[in-house]
């Protein structure tokens, strides 16, 4: 009867090209530029370019510290 609304139950239309999302990814400062831009138009898109800038600074971190490590060795 009532449908539960979750930022889990997004629909592909108003969601983030596959392409701007990886460019998120890889480059995260993109990704904030992008949820800048469509936080008032498409609020869905945003969220997922927010979403993968911050996994984005997660993954350099890690791939830093992991090449760090290995270097060491």
């Amino acid at each position: 009867m009532f449908e539960k609304k979750s930022r889990y139950n997004r629909s592909s239309k108003s969601d983030l090209n596959i392409i701007l999302k990886i460019l998120s990814l890889l480059v995260p400062i993109i990704g904030f530029l992008i949820y800048a831009a469509k936080k008032k138009s498409n609020p869905q898109a945003a969220i997922s370019a927010c979403e993968m800038a911050i996994a984005g600074i997660f993954l350099g971190i890690s791939l830093k510290l992991f090449l760090y490590a290995y270097s060491i060795r």
